[in-house]
């Protein structure tokens, strides 16, 4: 065998694009598979982490597109909340990861997909009030939680509620999620599952807005179709005022496998006027959820466990930690995002 090494022969156009694609196939520790969805800065994509070969999501945020100074407040308070919260029924952030030109958010991963879309693949076209009951329980037991924790989510709805490995709820995309506050006014959701204060210009309650959209997304699994989506001159829900008008001016109605108990559930969330809608409270004590009362019954256990271990948590004004993996950027992304604001803690809406 010669001494000498031949030289390999220049790679093709084809063979230098796929090791190219190769090289980018992977994030820090995280080997990259296939696209999960598409989020407003970037790509979520399913990945294995090479440490442990278990599966996460990554939500990647391109930092070309988070240059407007309420883009950086809003993904900066996301990361915030996430890191704060840990729950059962909310999707937990593994980690954050800075490059050169994107930050991940590393979640976990949610095999079961979308509750929409299980929702759907029934040959009902609708869930049985038994196993609608218990995600509805998981739900309020996770938005309860979060408002506990002073945040309010926004934009609850069944795309939102992915389904884990044990096919129980996770919520997730707190992309519009914010600190409660009796006075908030900032427009936000999605039309189908916001409340019809949301659209006035006067403030409203964040928690409030949840117990709608709770509602709806009640609805929803049990009806398989949400509410209001009936009015004929606005058959795509487009007209966002004109939705809100049929809202207020139209009885709520109920197809006719629709429990007695489970319509007042509904009846009393989906009211117009937030001042005579439902709270929390009175939710969980609704006798619908009765079969469902050891998940209400260990929420309340947890709340009890985090009052005695701690005052009533808020988010604080520290910067959210972000783990930095090579090749970094001149700026790191907490200076990036942070705008010389109050890293952390949630703007004025």
């Amino acid at each position: 065998m010669s001494a000498t090494a031949t030289p390999a022969p220049d790679p093709s156009p084809a063979q230098s694009v796929a090791v190219a694609s190769a090289a980018r196939a992977t994030f820090g520790p995280y080997k990259l598979h296939r696209t999960l969805g598409e989020g407003q800065f970037g790509k979520v994509k399913l990945a294995s982490d090479t440490r442990t070969k278990s599966m996460v999501a990554i939500k990647f945020l391109k930092k070309t597109r988070v240059r407007d100074p309420a883009d950086r407040q809003k993904v900066m308070r996301e990361i915030a909340m996430l890191q704060m919260l840990d729950h059962p029924f909310v999707v937990s952030l593994l980690e954050v990861v800075e490059t050169g030109s994107y930050i991940g958010l590393v979640l976990e991963y949610a095999p079961g997909g979308e509750l929409f879309h299980y929702i759907m693949a029934q040959p009902s076209g609708h869930l049985a009030e038994s196993e609608g009951r218990k995600f509805f329980a998981q739900l309020v037991a996770g938005v309860s939680y979060m408002h506990f924790m002073g945040i309010v989510h926004r934009d609850l709805k069944l795309e939102n509620l992915l389904l884990g490995p044990d096919n129980n709820i996770l919520i997730s995309d707190f992309g519009f999620a914010n600190t409660s506050s009796e006075h908030m006014a900032t427009q936000c959701g999605s039309p189908s599952y916001a409340a019809p204060e949301l659209v006035s210009n006067s403030d409203y309650v964040g928690v409030s807005v949840d117990i709608w959209s709770c509602g709806v997304i009640l609805y929803g699994m049990l009806c398989g179709y949400l509410p209001y989506d009936d009015d004929p001159s606005n058959p795509d829900s487009e007209n966002i005022q004109r939705l809100y008008q049929y809202i207020r001016s139209t009885a709520l109605t109920y197809p006719p496998y629709i429990s007695n108990t489970a319509r007042h559930l509904m009846s009393i969330m989906l009211v117009p006027n937030p001042q005579n809608r439902a709270k929390m409270s009175d939710v969980l004590s609704h006798t619908w959820l009765a079969p469902e009362s050891e998940i209400l019954s260990q929420e309340l256990q947890r709340r009890l466990k985090q009052v005695a271990t701690s005052a009533a948590p808020r988010l604080s004004n520290d910067r959210p930690s972000i783990a930095s993996e090579p090749p970094l950027s001149h700026t790191p992304a907490a200076a990036l995002l942070s705008n010389n604001s109050s890293h952390g803690k949630a703007d004025s809406e």
